[in-house]
């Protein structure tokens, strides 16, 4: 079976499950805040991401997430941070702290000579990426990775900086799947990942260790875009 089609059995197995009875399998486009307000929906985000031990800020536009970015960065260890390419131009913009943040170095994965994960993993302590949406029941964020990056960006370096735009919340994984699909990001993206707070694992004796698999600081920014949600 090629990667194609098995692609789409997948697919048509997650219309299949989210179908209610009586109901087309093929998902309905959903808004973006489907079973909650705004308001509501960044309430219920916040919890669930620093239940999961993640730490968000709310920022009011992109000027003030860069502001809120720079402030991390002068937080956390290590001079190089890495940049996927749909965080590094606009609207997020993160091209203008390129020029360094207390003598750290800020550029595009793209950019490197060497983008292998064990050359980031020896020399990168920061990478930042664009999410595609955030699911408030969890407070996790989605990042779909393709030809502007995101993955090695959110999984290598050991601090992962998220920026979410408040009007890409949904409520739970269907409308995910939903809202992804409706905007072909299936198709165009290598992988999607579900990031939940830093990376955990746990071996045969239940000891937790954070980072094996993955960041051990995770900070998501949030910028509330709905206006509904301001008042």
């Amino acid at each position: 079976m090629s990667e194609d089609s098995s692609r789409q059995s997948i697919i048509a197995a997650l219309r299949r499950v989210n179908a209610q009875p009586g109901e087309d399998a093929t998902p309905a486009v959903v808004s973006p805040v489907a079973r909650c307000s705004p308001a509501e929906g960044i309430a219920r985000f916040i919890a669930g991401a620093e239940a999961a031990n993640a730490s968000v800020s709310v920022a009011a536009d992109q000027e003030e997430a860069l502001r809120l970015v720079a402030a991390i960065l002068s937080t956390v260890e290590g001079r190089q941070v890495i940049v996927s390419d749909d965080a590094w131009r606009e609207p997020w913009g993160v091209a203008r702290l390129s020029a360094g943040i207390d003598e750290r170095t800020i550029q595009r994965t793209s950019s490197l000579q060497d983008a292998s994960a064990s050359a980031i993993a020896a020399s990168v302590s920061v990478g930042i990426t664009a999410a595609d949406c955030g699911v408030a029941d969890t407070g996790t964020v989605v990042v779909c990775s393709g030809p502007a990056g995101g993955r090695i960006e959110s999984l290598v370096p050991p601090v992962h900086i998220a920026l979410l735009q408040a009007s890409r919340l949904v409520a739970g994984l269907p409308e995910v799947f939903a809202l992804l699909e409706s905007e072909g990001r299936f198709e165009r993206s290598s992988a999607v990942t579900f990031i939940t707070g830093p990376s955990r694992t746990a071996d045969i004796e239940l000891v937790l260790t954070v980072g094996v698999h993955g960041p051990k600081q995770l900070f998501v920014i949030l910028v509330n875009d709905v206006p509904e949600a301001s008042s």
